[in-house]
């Protein structure tokens, strides 16, 4: 797992970067990233972004937003809170 604070990204006023198994499906990873978010601040992130992958898409885990995002890694989680 890594972690990284940011500034004010994408609407973001703070962001969580979180690191899953590849083998792991995209839903478990949202959910156990969304975990190590509400632990760390306390509150439950409102948006998720994934690595965008053709072919796959999902709106929503558990009320959180999931959008794709061609900068990030694969196997890369970016969370916040878009304000």
């Amino acid at each position: 797992m890594e972690r990284k604070e940011t500034g004010k990204t994408s609407g973001m006023t703070r962001g969580f970067l979180w690191y899953g198994d590849s083998s792991t499906p995209l839903e478990e990873k949202v959910r156990q990233a969304a975990g190590g978010y509400q632990e760390e601040f306390g509150h439950r992130p409102t948006v998720c972004y994934v690595r965008a992958v053709p072919g796959k898409t999902m709106e929503q885990v558990d009320g959180i937003r999931v959008l794709p995002a061609a900068n990030l890694l694969p196997g890369y989680l970016w969370l916040g809170v878009v304000v």
